[in-house]
């Protein structure tokens, strides 16, 4: 790093000593922090930075100027097919100046002759419509007229006249309409050179930023984008050999780190190494001796658990295999009474896998595909009440508890129910809790032994039911 710093005229940043392997962690994080700094300050790469701000302004200029000429273009362009259209500027004020200077005067003249040749008919006839119509003598030259007579010439004078009127009055609209189209055209042609003059200043604008870019002049005969091309060209090809530069020292820097790396990776060794060694001298010690003693201990403490719970597993197994085996008919006979079905009208429990079996038929089917929820319900019933008064089975509870025994059950699932704890009574006290009426009323008709009713009314938060005897 030192040497880099030198051959690039920079400062190395000041790294920490180190006798341990902590020290060495500070080392190489620091170290690190040295090298982007180093990268970053490379001189190549604040003048690659410069090269390229002006790579990126000349071209924007060569853009920016190839436009405005194009803009020109079509400005000369839209100039010419308006005087291909309509003649040059010159041509179309001179026949504007014709038109207004000569033909139209010349036309309105005619007109206004023939309008007062009209006004002194028009007088004419007035004069005689004021008159009586006899002979007379002219006011001007004392000459006898009739006036019937002298009305027909003028009246027919006045319609020549008026079909003289109409061609004057219509060359003077056509010249009229002209002169406004011709002066249309020419404040065009006006704000054409206007807009074309516009663009040759932004042309003139554009060649002067040029100019102060390329910190030269440029004279009248010189192609801005040519001189900007070339400049490009030069700026490109010291951007290639920057690069190249940059690379290089990058290339050298990579080496660096790497180094660090291998010291970052030797520093890890060093610690999985002193963890090592610590765990080989709590290897020597009393207590982890002690440990060892205590854990082959355990270790033989748990083979012989496991070999009790295997045991016990195999002999659950075998228990549980008698109480199905003892049981089965007493199973298969309660569930008969309550669900009295025609298709699968028994049910027996697999001793393997302990699913219940649907029978029926000649075919057994798992009882969770076959039987709907009443009966299903009734097949729980059967192999509880089952179990539970076996004569077969040593236990010595005397009484059952069974709590709402009857939902999902049907009406005549309940009655029959009802009627199968009737026979649980010869061996067995019950406590039945229900909140079904029918049912209670199935059980006060189907018991037939003494039995006492509980019901449990007016219940509230803080003191719960109160409790009736019947």
């Amino acid at each position: 790093m030192q040497r880099f710093a030198n051959d690039y005229g920079l400062l190395l940043p000041i790294l920490p000593k180190y006798q341990t392997n902590e020290d060495l962690e500070q080392f190489v994080k620091s170290g690190k922090q040295a090298i982007k700094k180093l990268r970053n300050e490379q001189p190549d790469v604040e003048r690659q930075k410069a090269l390229l701000s002006q790579e990126n302004e000349l071209t924007r200029l060569k853009v920016s100027f190839d436009g405005k000429r194009n803009a020109e273009k079509q400005q000369d362009e839209q100039i010419q097919k308006f005087k291909d259209k309509h003649g040059t500027p010159s041509s179309v004020l001179a026949k504007k100046n014709q038109i207004e200077n000569e033909h139209l005067p010349v036309a309105r003249e005619g007109l206004y002759t023939i309008n007062n040749k009209a006004g002194v008919i028009r007088e004419t006839l007035k004069f005689l419509d004021s008159g009586q119509d006899t002979e007379s003598h002219c006011p001007i030259c004392s000459n006898k007229i009739t006036p019937s007579k002298l009305r027909q010439q003028i009246e027919a004078l006045q319609k020549e006249m008026q079909s003289q009127i109409k061609p004057f009055e219509t060359e003077i609209s056509r010249l009229e309409t002209e002169l406004s189209a011709l002066s249309g055209v020419i404040k065009k042609f006006e704000h054409f050179q206007g807009d074309l003059e516009d663009k040759r200043q932004d042309i003139r604008d554009a060649k002067k930023a040029i100019a102060v870019a390329l910190e030269t002049e440029i004279s009248e005969e010189a192609d801005p984008l040519v001189l900007l091309e070339q400049a490009i060209t030069e700026v490109s090809k010291d951007l290639a050999e920057i690069r190249q530069a940059i690379q290089q020292g990058n290339h050298r820097i990579d080496i660096i780190e790497e180094q660090l790396e291998d010291i970052k990776q030797i520093t890890n060794i060093l610690q999985r190494q002193q963890e090592v060694e610590k765990l080989f001298e709590i290897q020597d010690s009393p207590e982890y001796k002690q440990f060892e003693s205590e854990r082959d201990k355990l270790s033989s403490l748990c083979d012989s658990v496991v070999t009790i719970g295997e045991a016990i597993e195999d002999v659950l197994k075998t228990s549980a295999k008698e109480k199905i085996e003892s049981t089965k008919n007493l199973i298969s006979n309660i569930y008969r009474q309550l669900a009295v079905r025609t298709d699968y009208p028994d049910i027996k429990i697999d001793s393997d896998k302990y699913e219940v079996m649907a029978v029926g038929k000649g075919e057994t089917e798992i009882a969770l595909r076959i039987l709907n929820k009443g009966d299903i319900n009734c097949a729980a019933l059967s192999i509880f009440l089952g179990l539970a008064t076996s004569n077969n089975l040593t236990h010595n509870i005397s009484f059952m508890v069974l709590d709402d025994p009857s939902q999902n059950l049907d009406p005549a699932h309940k009655e029959r129910l009802a009627g199968v704890l009737n026979d649980v009574l010869k061996n067995k006290q019950l406590i039945i809790a229900t909140s079904e009426d029918d049912f209670a009323t199935h059980l006060n008709s189907k018991l037939t032994k003494p039995k006492k009713v509980y019901r449990l009314e007016n219940w509230t938060e803080d003191d719960g039911p109160s409790i009736r005897v019947e």
